[in-house]
């Protein structure tokens, strides 16, 4: 044998092997360097999985069951945990929503948008575009609302209630095994309350811009209502009234269509 296999062959004494595996901490065999592992087996070293931290053991038990409830494919532990009992959420309505607020004229959002009404007069310069552009404000600002109070906001206190609620104990992770616990681990460094108090705060901005849009949206409409009366048109509400109407007719004539043609070939 050359040299170097002499010395890669060397029995290396148990110290100094020690004080080796001690410069590398626990990231792991693997990552080890090539000529340091074949030593160790060289020597009957065998390497032996890092137990992971109590930490690593709840990011991978979380991370596994969020994805599992995104994908719809809870199983076992998490769908236990997804099925307890969650607090009840209202269905939203927005006339209620917005008889529920307190807005004093001089906020800020009150003169913003008392600030917009007049832009938009004074740029499109005609009662007509004007109450047009209203209509499309408010109807903008109604989807939005009815979207944040229906959709968004009601997930966004679901996946808080799920962080307060998926804190497992050791006796729920002692089968859980662990493929990369040979592997060195990266920390994000973002703790279960980062997580929560960050959630609030994503409530929070959504409480505030579905305020603002409710706000937007009542001015538009009182504008659009105060044109139209003075062109003698209908208002923002009774335009939709008149659309809903108008939709219903159009589904019981299709239907009626629908029922004649039926008849007419069972004849036919």
């Amino acid at each position: 044998m050359d040299s170097y296999e002499i010395e890669y062959h060397r029995v290396v004494p148990n110290k100094l092997m020690d004080s080796i595996l001690h410069q590398y901490g626990d990231v792991g065999f693997d990552s080890l360097p090539k000529r340091i592992k074949q030593a160790l087996m060289y020597n009957g070293w065998r390497p032996v999985a890092r137990k992971p931290t109590e930490l690593e053991q709840w990011e991978t038990v979380v991370d596994a069951f969020e994805h599992r409830v995104m994908n719809d494919e809870l199983t076992g532990l998490s769908q236990q945990i997804h099925e307890r009992k969650k607090p009840d959420m209202p269905s939203f309505d927005i006339g209620q929503f917005i008889s529920s607020l307190t807005v004093s004229e001089d906020e800020d959002v009150v003169e913003q948008s008392n600030d917009l009404v007049q832009l938009v007069q004074l740029i499109t310069d005609d009662p007509w575009l004007a109450r047009q552009g209203f209509f499309g404000l408010a109807g903008a600002m109604e989807r939005q609302v009815e979207y944040l109070g229906n959709t968004l906001r009601p997930n966004a206190v679901d996946r808080l209630y799920r962080m307060s609620h998926t804190a497992l104990g050791e006796s729920d992770l002692g089968d859980v095994r662990f493929a990369n616990e040979d592997k060195p681990h990266v920390n994000d460094e973002i703790t279960p309350d980062d997580r929560q108090e960050s959630q609030q705060m994503f409530i929070k901005q959504l409480d505030d811009r579905m305020r603002r849009a409710a706000v937007i949206f009542v001015k538009c409409i009182r504008a659009h209502d105060d044109i139209s009366k003075d062109l003698e048109q209908l208002t923002y509400n009774g335009i939709k009234a008149k659309a809903d109407q108008n939709r219903k007719a159009r589904e019981e004539s299709a239907t009626k269509q629908a029922e004649l043609a039926v008849q007419y070939a069972g004849v036919a």
